[in-house]
């Protein structure tokens, strides 16, 4: 690990709560506080260097801050609650907003930028009607592709079983989803053949992360004794290239040529934002 950032107590620069994205670039690592809500940059030895937003309903202020990503040297910032995108410059200063016709739905979870313009990540209500033996219900999403002024362009089928960018199984094989351009591919990924004694069952996944060349991280479900997590490497045409395995508190936000960013709970119950090191194997 090269940084960690968050503590129990202390200075409230290095205090988080609900930090749920980020990302890095040329100032260090940006990141989304939820509570407060605020956007807070961090240098590399992870010092806090800036902070932007703050709690509200006004322009350049947050009611739910949920996702943030990089635009150019700009910042979009995603508030789940007021269904907005925020824009800031690379100071910091707050440029414009962009407002998400979605309120039929039940909020917006995470954000991307695609082709100028940004995919939203829509949660919908659960359907009591739906529910499954037990009363249990699969959530679902759909994603709302808008342009930079906020109209819309696509909007994705309703996908079962995910949350955020959770991708889950189907009852038949486990998809991922990744966003091309404006519109959307499905990579299949195999799942455990039948036999004359066994049942099929299908791999669940629980995160989905995009690297730096277009390939696609999923994590499975499973986390093994030792306490991690095994993640699979398919590249843009989905054809497998890695395997490896990290702890299972990490939840990760950006994928680097050789780093590693994202959010972890400690065995303390600590939230920390933690950047690590790739190191290839000799």
């Amino acid at each position: 690990m090269v940084i960690a950032i968050g503590q129990e107590s202390g200075e409230d620069t290095q205090i988080l709560a609900r930090a749920f994205s980020g990302f890095r670039n040329a100032h260090g690592l940006v990141v989304a506080n939820g509570s407060p809500p605020e956007i807070r940059i961090y240098d590399t030895t992870g010092t806090l260097v800036q902070r932007i937003g703050r709690p509200g309903g006004g322009p350049g202020e947050f009611q739910q801050l949920t996702w943030i990503a990089a635009l150019g040297d700009s910042i979009a910032a995603l508030d789940a609650d007021a269904l907005r995108i925020s824009i800031f410059d690379a100071s910091g200063r707050f440029a414009r907003a962009v407002r998400i016709d979605a309120a039929e739905y039940g909020g917006a979870g995470w954000l991307g930028v695609v082709d100028g313009g940004f995919a939203v990540g829509i949660t919908q209500r659960a359907d009591p009607r739906q529910l499954a033996p037990g009363g249990m219900a699969r959530d679902s999403f759909s994603v709302v592709v808008v342009s930079a002024t906020g109209e819309a362009r696509a909007n994705s089928p309703s996908i079962g079983g995910a949350w955020w960018q959770r991708i889950a199984s189907a009852s038949d094989s486990p998809i991922a989803m990744r966003l091309l351009g404006s519109r959307w591919d499905t990579v299949q990924l195999a799942a455990p053949s039948a036999t004359a004694s066994t049942t099929p069952q299908p791999v669940l996944h629980t995160e989905i992360v995009a690297g730096p060349s277009s390939e696609i991280w999923i994590a499975d479900t499973l986390v093994t004794p030792d306490g991690m997590r095994r993640w699979r490497v398919l590249d843009a045409a989905g054809r497998p290239r890695a395997v490896l395995q990290l702890p299972a508190s990490i939840s990760l936000w950006a994928i680097g040529s050789d780093w590693l960013l994202g959010r972890a709970i400690t065995a303390e119950s600590v939230e920390q934002v933690q950047l690590w090191r790739l190191v290839p194997r000799p």
